[in-house]
């Protein structure tokens, strides 16, 4: 028996898949993403990164895999154009109320559904849009699946300015906060006892004791191996499929915002909105000089900082304190990592780690 995962009478005919690590910027990315015509709202949906992290550890093959993403997609596509699961949460980033095609996915609710939604698919030519977390290391399964229909945006940013997000995540792998559900590995070793570890830092941590006293250094070894095997799936994409792979340099994205209008457009051949230009407004992009743009939450909200200036001593004392406490063989491969990131994307004009 032979599953069909490539299904002729496919719906989706272009879709885009939005990754990076937390706190890399690919939700901003996104939410531009989305005032484009065509383009649907960023769905965040795990269970596509998921299935492509259980067939990267050989727990599902590659044919069933590529048939569920194929499934998940083409079910997905078809209930965004009903607006089966739309979110109404006002504060919620991937809420309706946060595109600017908001109106247009209230009056899909009064779509017929039926063979009607061959007709809507036909006429309003939608660009799925899914947002992956982590996922790069295993990309290809998703270019198996869907071939040049997918453009897969890879969102990279300096990995000093997303060292507190992830201080914040390992703390609640660490307290087991029951409210971070990921595809979870439980370690052989008797160090880490009882705790079980999220796919994306299982090889860093399966080894270590998880504490917060040495939170740090699980950090910093979390990050280096998954530089590694982002590199290594890189470095394997079939060649046919290299234009359709994008890496988005966060720096560049918020201090050169208007050259992404035009780089979008010709890659999705489609063209930015009026809701482009607002959300430009409201989001103070391009930005005049390089932000954190850090995020915090207060209560059920999220606030984020778009005009603190970030000046080269913001920048080493940050850096600093990232050496401080951890430990020098770490470290020193990390700001490899740094002088390397900032060489490639030419940020020497306002962080040089070579500085320090």
């Amino acid at each position: 028996m032979q599953i069909d995962n490539l299904n002729k009478n496919n719906f989706i005919k272009e879709l885009i898949i939005v990754d990076g690590y937390s706190g890399n910027g690919k939700q901003l990315i996104s939410q531009f993403l989305q005032t484009f015509k065509r383009v649907e709202k960023m769905e965040v949906d795990h269970i596509f990164s998921e299935i492509g992290c259980l067939n990267y550890y050989n727990l599902m093959n590659s044919e069933a895999a590529k048939t569920l993403i194929n499934l998940k997609a083409e079910t997905k596509l078809l209930n965004i154009v009903l607006s089966r699961e739309i979110n109404f949460r006002f504060k919620d980033q991937s809420s309706i109320f946060k595109s600017s095609k908001s109106i247009n996915y209230l009056k899909r609710l009064f779509r017929n559904d039926g063979d009607d939604l061959i007709e809507y698919i036909k006429n309003d030519k939608p660009i799925l849009h899914i947002m992956n977390h982590f996922s790069k290391p295993f990309m290809n399964i998703y270019f198996d699946t869907f071939k040049s229909k997918l453009n897969f945006f890879s969102c990279i940013r300096h990995p000093v300015y997303f060292f507190s997000q992830w201080e914040y995540i390992i703390s609640n792998i660490i307290n087991q906060n029951p409210r971070f559900k990921f595809v979870n590995f439980i370690s052989n070793n008797n160090k880490v006892d009882s705790n079980s570890i999220p796919w994306f830092f299982y090889e860093a941590f399966k080894d270590e004791d998880l504490n917060k006293s040495n939170i740090h250094n699980l950090l910093l070894k979390a990050y280096i191996s998954l530089e590694e095997k982002s590199n290594i799936s890189n470095k394997s994409l079939n060649s046919k499929y290299h234009n359709n792979y994008h890496e988005i340099c966060f720096e560049d994205f918020i201090l050169n915002t208007e050259k992404y209008i035009n780089y979008f457009s010709k890659v999705l051949k489609t063209n930015p909105t009026a809701g482009t230009k607002r959300f430009l407004k409201k989001e103070f992009l391009p930005s005049k000089s390089f932000t954190d743009r850090s995020k915090f939450r207060l209560k059920s909200s999220y606030f984020q900082n778009r005009h603190k200036f970030e000046s080269q001593e913001d920048y080493i004392r940050k850096l600093k304190l990232i050496e401080k406490s951890s430990d020098k063989k770490y470290f020193d491969t990390f700001f490899n990592i740094c002088l390397g990131y900032e060489t490639k994307n030419n940020l020497k004009d306002f962080i040089n780690s070579s500085l320090l």
